[in-house]
């Protein structure tokens, strides 16, 4: 009996000690995303394609790393292209929808933290949608090590950054409307780009003022609150391409103050669709226009709508300083309310600030995101007392009332 149960013993630690049997640690912010040429289009093989992860467990000199790509991508002739936080030689190899980066020695064994995997020639579904990846650490014989994780999904597209300005934001006008969208499929000669308006816009005397990313000739129909541009055939195909523009004029704005969305899709001259349709970003109408405040004597950058730089009103025959304040990062970023109010904004970093008459410090606003935000000009003191910022770098607007 002793015997028995000793080696019942025996057998139990074994078991415990299969690898297999130690449970797995989660990889941590994994994501995936092309880049370069075509990017997140439909059917592209873009320039580059990242998988970020972060490990819980060392990888080993000889560990592994498998990345599992949905049903749609073409990963067969898939290559390495670089690597972070992982060093030494490494081969590639592609089992179906699996991609296996393994390390084959000459390098140190990599702790845990955050690392990326780029690679190239792997091409996206031809089906717009979400896609996510898996990602696993192994050791040598394939015994995990981390994983596997799901990562966040990233969209495939066909059409992308559509946007739809109006000249005129006021309901009721008749303006012109910049259309502008981002393509992963080719437009033919003799294709469409069919854009629809919603209720409300009166688009029955729309027409072309002009078009950019396109050549050739066009023709332009209007059924109910579609208007469609033909390509005539006079051009050349139109690949993958992004900010592709069609500015059309003699359309009126709704009536009725809203939010409103237009509807691009792109089609074979039979009306076979290419991509889409997908609707554009909101534009925001209304029938009190913001203008800069006529009772301001310099309301603006550059004290007008054109910069400038001249006023309405006399200066000082002799000039004197009558006060000075000075931040760290502040240049000729100034504008004022019809009380005498400064504002002023600090192109290298995140914050607008309200001084009085004398140079007294009224109050601050930090912006978000806060990161190097480089506000690109003066705030803007607007007819209804609201104070307009713009970043560059960062693109955001902020109304501070």
């Amino acid at each position: 009996m002793k015997k028995l149960l000793g080696l019942l013993i025996v057998i139990s630690v074994f078991v415990l000690a299969q690898p297999g049997s130690i449970s797995a640690a989660a990889l941590t912010s994994v994501s995936h995303y092309p880049s370069g040429t075509c990017g997140g289009g439909v059917g592209c093989q873009a320039t580059y394609y990242y998988v970020i992860f972060t490990t819980a467990t060392t990888i080993p000199t000889d560990g592994k790393i498998k990345i599992t790509f949905p049903a749609g991508y073409n990963v067969s002739l898939a290559t390495f292209g670089a690597w972070s936080g992982i060093d030494g030689n490494k081969t590639v190899s592609v089992n179906g929808q699996v991609v296996t980066v393994t390390r084959t020695g000459g390098g140190t064994a990599s702790a845990a933290g955050y690392k990326y995997i780029r690679f190239t020639n792997i091409t996206n579904p031809v089906t717009a949608g979400s896609y996510t990846v898996t990602v696993e650490t192994t050791d040598t014989s394939d015994g995990n090590l981390d994983g596997p994780t799901e990562s966040s999904s990233y969209s495939i597209w066909e059409l992308a950054n559509i946007k739809n300005v109006p000249l005129s934001l006021q309901t009721g006008q008749t303006t012109k409307q910049r259309v502008s969208f981002d393509h992963a499929q080719t437009i033919p000669a003799n294709g469409k780009i069919v854009v629809t308006f919603p209720s409300g816009y009166d688009v029955s005397g729309a027409t072309i003022s002009d078009w950019s990313g396109f050549d050739g000739g066009y023709s332009i129909s209007i059924n109910g609150q579609t208007v469609s541009v033909l390509r005539d055939g006079t051009g050349t195909p139109i690949t993958y391409g992004a900010g592709r523009v069609i500015r059309f004029a003699n359309i009126t704005n709704p009536t009725t103050n809203g939010t409103y969305s237009v509807t691009v899709e792109t089609t074979q001259a039979n009306d076979t669709s290419i991509g889409g349709p997908v609707d554009s970003a909101g534009v925001v109408l209304s029938d009190t226009l913001i203008e800069n405040d006529p009772n301001s004597p310099w309301p603006t950058y550059g004290h007008d709508n054109q910069h400038t730089s001249r006023s309405t009103l006399p200066g000082p025959s002799y000039p004197t300083v009558q006060w000075k304040e000075s931040e760290n990062g502040y240049g000729p970023y100034v504008s004022l309310d019809s009380e005498g109010k400064l504002y002023t904004a600090n192109p290298w970093g995140d914050r607008t600030v309200s001084l009085n008459s004398d140079g007294d410090f009224i109050w601050s606003f930090t912006h978000s995101p806060a990161s190097n935000m480089l506000l690109s000009i003066a705030p803007v003191v607007a007819n209804n007392g609201t104070i307009i910022t713009a970043g560059r770098a960062i693109p955001i607007v902020d109304k501070l009332s």
